[in-house]
């Protein structure tokens, strides 16, 4: 019966579009995620460059930023697969 009503008011094809909408943003995020980690190591490599010494403790700065919201994405993304799990 909860299927049969599930089908007439729609909540079969919510549960769907919503899942394909969370499987879309994790794999963006997942691609984010990647980038945020290549541009960290390369903030951290251009900063021990002596000819960046007047910006070195920005790009420390910045690389750190970068690292703590790849790792809040991370945790946003794992939350947003249990949830399609649950879906």
């Amino acid at each position: 019966m909860a299927g049969i009503l599930g089908k007439i008011v729609g909540l079969d094809s919510i549960r769907e579009d919503m899942k394909k909408r969370v499987d879309e943003i994790l794999k963006a995020g997942n691609e984010w995620n990647k980038t945020a980690e290549r541009l960290t190591q390369a903030l951290e490599k251009l900063s021990e460059t002596k000819e960046m010494d007047p910006i070195k403790g920005d790009l420390k700065r910045l690389a750190k930023q970068t690292g703590k919201l790849a790792r809040a994405f991370e945790a946003h993304r794992q939350t947003l697969a249990n949830l399609t799990e649950k879906i």
